[in-house]
């Protein structure tokens, strides 16, 4: 019950600290902030404005609370019998300890910084796509064990997250996630804006959902 508490503070945390953060975007460049066309840092690096501080601070804290999901569910560990489930929850401890740190690269850091962004997104959605798998494992593993309707649930969703996964791994469009959109204005001058739609963009935010619900079906197997 604690570890679905931490999940749902970070949730809220999260989720405040985007709410926040899209404001001070749009005061300080006038335009709405996109989630299919722009980029998670773009949050993060607009800092003109005292709002900028107050989101980092719900960031921070959603962070945390994430961190705190860890060490409880390393606790929860220490009392596992079967030997087969054991493994793959260790497997996925090892991997939320791991996936921090592309989590924060994505975060913090710019296209200015392409090669260490793009690091970080590939990284990041392998971690997602193991961690997703482990947890279908795990369920499945559970069901062997004694039938149950949370390892159920828990199954089907995480085999979904891991087909979604692939399917963001996968996407071919991410081979040209780069190309920008030719627009012509009144004077005849074409520019280059991005897409309506913009690949990497919106496979950042979906990975990161997928981060969260991947905590989220970790923390019901335990219940």
């Amino acid at each position: 019950m604690v570890n679905l508490i931490l999940f749902v503070c970070s949730i809220i945390f999260f989720i405040s600290g985007n709410i926040v953060l899209s404001w001070n975007y749009y005061k300080v460049n006038q335009e709405k902030y996109n989630y299919f066309n722009h980029f998670p840092f773009e949050l993060i690096l607009t800092r003109k404005l005292n709002f900028y501080f107050l989101g980092l601070i719900f960031y921070i804290l959603s962070y945390f609370a994430n961190i705190a999901i860890i060490f409880t569910m390393i606790a929860n560990g220490l009392d596992l019998n079967q030997q087969s489930f054991f493994v793959c929850y260790i497997v996925v401890v090892v991997l939320q300890v791991l996936i921090i740190f592309p989590f924060l690269l994505i975060l913090l850091f710019n296209m200015k910084n392409y090669r260490l962004h793009l690091f970080g997104d590939i990284v990041f959605f392998l971690i997602n796509t193991l961690v997703s798998m482990s947890l279908f494992l795990m369920s499945i593993f559970d069901l062997f064990y004694i039938f149950n309707i949370k390892s159920l649930i828990v199954c089907i969703f995480s085999s979904l997250l891991s087909i979604l996964n692939f399917g963001i791994i996968l996407n071919p469009k991410l081979l040209n996630w780069s190309k920008l959109k030719e627009e012509t204005q009144e004077d005849g001058t074409k520019i280059y804006v991005r897409p309506k739609y913009f690949t990497l963009c919106y496979s950042e935010w979906l990975s990161f959902i997928i981060y969260f619900l991947n905590n989220l079906f970790f923390i019901i197997l335990f219940l």
